[in-house]
Formats: structure tokens, C-alpha cells, sequence
């Protein structure tokens, strides 16, 4: 009889075996929760703190190996023109002034220069994350130097007097040819050129950001690149 009393207050086996079911998927479903809240922190911090400002340096540093220190980052076109003439040279008879001819020349020049503009990759990079837009502050556009002179563009237009010498006329046409190419620079470096490379630079520099992006887990929508005394830093390049 105490047998069976005994026996009778025993939960069934099948209760037991259920409780323990229950208690396993608990911690199951706990464990699973703590797995997508570290997958979540860890998506959050790898683009954000210092995180993304060591894997977007690393990222410069590879591209360093491919590309070089200057990542060139627009590339724009420009006709140069300039001229050199001389009159007759004069002297004084009698107090007047006298041509003295086949003394003058007239030397025309003009060719296309072609500008590169690049970004130094060893120079200041700030990154930041705010929401799902990315802003990147890069270094200074710079513009190539020297500007590259496309040889078949360039056409001389020469006329002379008989008594002036082709060594003289040879010798201003070098000397045209280096002026130009200082004429170049200042075109080169004007508001309205490195307003246009900007834009260009913009796009180039939002490509290899964007690669960047695609080896991270981050939702970035859009991109902010800011350039120093940029024009246009407040427009997003969007991905």
C-alpha cells in the first residue's frame, strides 16, 4: 500500500520529459537571441568609432598598391593660344623716328593642353557615419604639373621680312612654346576648371568609396564627399 501511495504523488514520466523539452528550447531561444543581438552590434560597430575609420585606412593603403600615391581623379581639356609679333625697329634721323625695314616678324601659336587633376593618397582622410550617409572628407584636388601638351594639336602660323633670321624665329617659337605652358597652369588652376574637376572628382572619389562599402556590412544609401573649400560639399552622391 505505501508502494502505491508512493507511486500515485510521482508526476507522470511524460510531465518530466516535457518540462525538460521546454527548459532546452528556453535556453535555445535565449542563445539564438544573444547570436542576432552580437550580429547586430557587430554589424553597427564595424561603421561605427573607430572601426571604420582603421578599415577605410586600410582600404587606402591597398589602394596605394594599385594605384600609386595620386589618384587621379578627373582629367579635362584646354586650347592655349598666344602670339608674338615685332615691328619694324626704328631709329632717329634728325630728331624723327625711322622705320628701319626687314626687321619685323609674326609668330602664332596654339595647341591643347590636357590637365589631370589628382588627390595624394598619404594626405588627411576623415571618415564619419551618420545614419545611413557616409561622409568622407577628402584631401585637397590638386592639379598635375605640368599640364601635358598634345603634340599633334599644336600649329605655328609664321610671317617675317626677308632680313630677319630663322635662328631668330626659332628661338621666339621656343620661347612661346615655355610661355604656354605657364599659361596652361593658370587656366589649369582657374574657379572654373577646378569647379569642373571637383564634379568629376566627386564621382571618382564616390566609386572606390562605394567599393569600399560593398566589402562592408553597412546599409549605406548615400555618400558625402567634401573636398577643402569644396563648392558643392553639401551635395550627397547617391549609391
Amino acid at each position: 500500500m505505501e508502494n502505491m501511495t508512493s507511486n500515485a504523488n510521482q508526476p507522470p514520466a511524460k510531465t518530466i520529459v516535457e518540462k525538460r523539452e521546454s527548459h532546452v528550447f528556453k535556453m535555445a531561444l535565449i542563445v539564438l537571441i544573444a547570436i542576432i543581438g552580437i550580429w547586430f552590434w557587430h554589424s553597427s560597430f564595424n561603421f561605427k568609432g573607430g572601426a571604420v575609420e582603421t578599415r577605410f585606412y586600410e582600404y587606402i593603403v591597398s589602394l596605394k598598391q594599385s594605384e600609386g600615391n595620386q589618384l587621379i581623379v578627373a582629367e579635362l581639356n584646354s586650347a592655349v593660344s598666344l602670339n608674338d609679333h615685332k615691328e619694324n625697329d626704328q631709329t632717329t634721323i634728325f630728331g624723327k623716328s625711322v622705320d628701319i625695314p626687314k626687321t619685323w616678324y609674326k609668330i602664332d601659336f596654339s595647341a591643347h593642353y590636357n590637365f589631370k587633376y589628382y588627390i595624394n593618397l598619404d594626405d588627411s582622410w576623415n571618415v564619419n557615419v551618420d545614419g545611413n550617409v557616409l561622409t568622407v572628407d577628402a584631401p585637397k584636388i590638386r592639379l598635375l604639373d605640368p599640364p601635358a601638351i598634345n603634340e599633334s594639336s599644336i600649329t605655328w602660323s609664321t610671317d617675317s621680312a626677308i632680313g630677319v633670321s630663322q635662328e631668330t624665329i626659332d628661338s621666339r617659337k621656343q620661347n612661346l612654346l615655355s610661355l604656354s605652358k605657364k599659361e596652361a597652369l593658370k587656366i589649369g588652376s582657374d574657379d572654373e576648371r577646378m569647379k569642373l574637376a571637383e564634379l568629376a572628382a566627386r564621382r571618382a572619389v564616390a566609386h572606390f568609396v562605394k567599393n569600399f562599402i560593398q566589402k562592408s556590412t553597412a546599409e549605406i544609401k548615400a555618400v558625402r564627399i567634401n573636398f577643402p573649400g569644396g563648392k558643392n560639399n553639401e551635395e550627397n552622391v547617391g549609391l
